[in-house]
């Protein structure tokens, strides 16, 4: 099965395979990569580019949902280690 992001096209493409912890690292880069186009749609906004404004927000929506994400991956990677 082939998963894409919503809001970021054809940036994050992964494929869903038997090794879990993979697709969490792949959550974490994915949050990287989203810092860095909301820091660069941000300092352009405050240059004066009112649509760098929409895109920023846009990306920040889309950074909260994936730390949120994170953070429930986290917390189910620590039950599972305490079960094991």
């Amino acid at each position: 099965m082939i998963l894409f992001t919503p809001g970021v096209k054809n940036l994050f493409l992964s494929i869903k395979i038997n090794n879990y912890n993979l697709l969490k690292m792949e959550t974490l880069e994915q949050i990287k990569v989203l810092t860095e186009l909301l820091s660069v749609d941000t300092t352009k906004f405050f240059g004066g580019n009112k649509s760098a404004g929409t895109r920023a927000r846009k990306s920040a929506q889309e950074l909260k949902a994936l730390l949120q994400q994170l953070r429930g991956e986290i917390l189910e990677h620590n039950k599972t280690e305490k079960n094991a």
